[in-house]
């Protein structure tokens, strides 16, 4: 884990046992059901899998799929949760900017709030990963807290956008505020990247 903030570590430790994790719910975001529905099964790499709702929903709809989460509790909750759904994605205890033990293509690849805790150098690395791994064609969804000027962490987008212009082609943005359940609120975005040929 030396290569992830502990802050963030032990943010998520703590969320896992306490039981209290905002974004434990029964569907994936609106916007992960819409791919699902757009995009005919394939593979699917989950990154930062969680308690692996989103996994699950795709394994569900014949998708062969891999989950990806540095939390050991969460990774081993999310195959018990899958196992009482009948369905049997992998799920890795991992760090999202060593992801060499993963063999692509994948067809699809989706953040849903993992990678915006990386440093700009994490980033660099966690980038060619995913050069690698998304397939030619292949979709990249990325949900991500955007950084504000008084914070340390957070998608800086220009820089963000300005990185993945070399391997991916920008199909949409949704930016939004987030509000929490407790009634803390962010600026954030949804951003869909297409992989493209011969980068």
């Amino acid at each position: 884990m030396d290569e992830q903030p502990q802050s963030v570590y032990d943010k998520m430790i703590a969320r896992y046992e306490s039981g209290e994790i905002p974004w434990d719910h029964e569907l994936p975001p609106p916007e992960i059901l819409a791919i699902a529905e757009e995009l005919p099964p394939g593979r699917m790499l989950d990154l930062g899998s969680g308690l692996g709702r989103a996994s699950i929903y795709f394994a569900q709809r014949g998708w062969s799929v891999d989950g990806v989460d540095f939390v050991d509790l969460a990774v081993q909750r999310a195959g018990e949760n899958a196992a009482a759904a009948g369905v049997t994605p992998r799920f890795f205890q991992g760090d999202i900017t060593r992801l060499d033990f993963l063999e692509g293509p994948y067809d699809l690849v989706i953040d849903v709030g993992c990678a915006h805790s990386l440093s700009a150098e994490q980033w660099v690395v966690h980038y060619q990963a995913l050069k690698r791994l998304v397939k030619t064609g292949g979709t990249y969804m990325i949900y991500g807290r955007l950084k504000r000027d008084d914070e340390s962490w957070g998608l800086n987008e220009p820089s963000f956008l300005s990185q993945l212009r070399d391997g991916f082609n920008l199909q949409k943005v949704e930016r939004g505020l987030t509000v929490m359940g407790n009634g803390d609120e962010f600026p954030s975005a949804w951003y869909w990247f297409t992989r493209q040929a011969g980068t």
